[in-house]
C-alpha cells in the first residue's frame, strides 16, 4: 500500500520577522501597546501568607485595575486562616501559611485554566519584548480552542509553523497543561466566531490574529500584585473614601425611604378618606332605597319556597316595589326556577270578588 504523503505547497514559508511587523502594526492600531501589557501594583498581606516582595499574577477587568487591586487587598484583609491551620504552622516550623488555600486573591468573576495562568507567567518574563510575546500570543491562540488549521487554511498552518519556530529559536517553551482547553482567556464567542473563518494570504490570517489579541486586551489586562509589609496608604484613603460614600449612600437610601414611607402613608390615609366617603355614601343611599323600599337588598337572599308564596299573595308591581326591582325580574326568576304564577286576570277577579263581600 503506497505511503500517503502531504500535498506539496508551492508557497514559500513565512518568516517570523516578516510577520511580526503586520501584528504589531494591527495592535497599535487598537490601541494596545505590546511593550506595556501588564499594569502593577502593591498590596499587603496581613496574614503572613505571603513574604514582603513576592508577587502574583491576575487577569484584572481592563479599565477597572484600581478596582481589582482594592478587592484584592479587601479580599487580603478579611480572609485570614483558621486557628486549626495556625496551631499546623506554629507545630511545623518552616511551614508557611501561603502553601495553603488562602495564598492569593481570587482572579475574579472568569474561571481561569491552569494554562491561562501559565500563559500569563510566560507574558511576564517576556515583558518588554514584544516580538517573542507576539509569537507566544499566537501559540497560544490556536492551543486555545481554535483547533489545528491544517484542514482550514494554509495560510493559519504557514503562520503557526513561524511563530512555532520562531520561540524554539528562542529557547522559548510554553509549558501549557495538555489538560487544559485553552491558554488564553478569548471567550467562546471567539472560538464560534471564528470557527469556520477562511484567509487569502498570510497578511490577512496574522491580521486577524491581531485583532483578536487586541479585543481580548481591552477586556482583560494583565496583572502583577507586590506584596509588602504595610497596607499602602492610597488604599487606606480609598478604603475611608469608600466607605464614606458608601455611608452617604446609605443615608441617602434610609431618607428615600422615608420619603417613600410618607407619601405611602399619605397615599393610604388618602385612600381610607375615599373609603370612608364611599361607604358613608352606600350607607345613606341604602338607608334611603329601604325607606323607599322595606325589603330592599333581600331579592339575591330571596329561598323559592318564599317567592313562591309571596307571587300568590301580592301582584308582582307590589313585590317589586317592595324589594326595589323590576316586576320583569321577577318574571324571569319565576321562570328560571318554575315557579307557577297567578294567570292573568287573577288579581282584578279577586280584587272585585272583595268589592262584592265587601258591599
Amino acid at each position: 500500500m503506497p505511503r500517503y504523503r502531504r500535498p506539496y505547497n508551492p508557497l514559500p514559508q513565512p518568516v517570523w520577522n516578516d510577520l511580526y511587523p503586520l501584528w504589531l502594526a494591527t495592535m497599535r492600531e487598537r490601541g494596545v501597546d505590546p511593550e506595556e501589557l501588564f499594569a502593577v501594583a502593591t498590596v499587603c498581606d496581613l496574614h503572613a501568607t505571603r513574604d514582603p516582595g513576592e508577587r502574583s499574577l491576575h487577569w484584572a477587568p481592563a479599565g477597572k485595575e484600581d478596582d481589582f487591586r482594592f478587592n484584592s487587598q479587601h479580599w487580603l484583609y478579611y480572609t485570614s486562616p483558621s486557628s486549626e491551620e495556625r496551631r499546623l504552622a506554629a507545630e511545623n516550623d518552616g511551614l508557611r501559611l501561603r502553601e495553603r488555600r488562602y495564598a492569593d486573591p481570587p482572579q475574579g468573576e472568569w474561571k481561569l485554566s491552569m494554562s491561562e495562568i501559565e500563559t500569563l507567567s510566560d507574558l511576564w518574563e517576556l515583558r518588554g519584548k514584544p516580538e517573542e510575546t507576539a509569537a507566544l500570543l499566537v501559540v497560544a491562540t490556536y492551543f486555545s480552542g481554535r483547533g489545528s488549521p491544517r484542514d482550514k487554511n494554509p495560510h493559519e498552518t504557514r503562520i503557526l509553523r513561524a511563530a512555532r519556530r520562531f520561540l524554539h529559536d528562542k529557547e522559548i517553551y510554553p509549558g501549557w497543561d495538555g489538560r487544559s482547553s485553552s491558554a488564553l482567556p478569548l471567550g467562546a464567542d471567539y472560538r464560534s466566531r471564528y470557527a469556520e473563518v477562511k484567509f487569502d494570504d498570510d497578511e490577512a490570517a496574522i491580521t486577524d490574529l491581531a485583532r483578536a489579541h487586541a479585543d481580548m486586551f481591552k477586556t482583560l489586562r494583565p496583572m502583577a500584585l507586590y506584596y509588602v509589609e504595610r497596607i499602602p496608604r492610597d488604599l487606606i484613603e480609598e478604603s475611608k473614601r469608600r466607605r464614606e460614600k458608601y455611608q452617604a449612600e446609605k443615608m441617602a437610601n434610609e431618607l428615600r425611604e422615608r420619603e417613600k414611607a410618607k407619601i405611602r402613608e399619605e397615599e393610604e390615609r388618602k385612600e381610607g378618606a375615599e373609603r370612608a366617603k364611599e361607604r358613608k355614601r352606600f350607607q345613606e343611599y341604602f338607608a334611603k332605597m329601604k325607606e323607599a323600599h322595606p325589603r330592599f337588598g333581600d331579592w339575591h337572599g330571596l329561598k323559592d319556597e318564599e317567592l313562591k308564596r309571596l307571587v300568590w299573595e301580592k301582584p308582582t308591581i307590589e313585590l317589586a316595589k317592595e324589594f326595589g326591582i323590576s316586576d320583569v325580574a321577577i318574571g324571569k326568576r319565576c321562570v328560571a326556577r318554575g315557579i307557577a304564577k297567578p294567570p292573568r286576570g287573577y288579581w282584578a277577579k279577586k280584587q272585585s270578588k272583595r268589592v262584592r263581600e265587601e258591599r
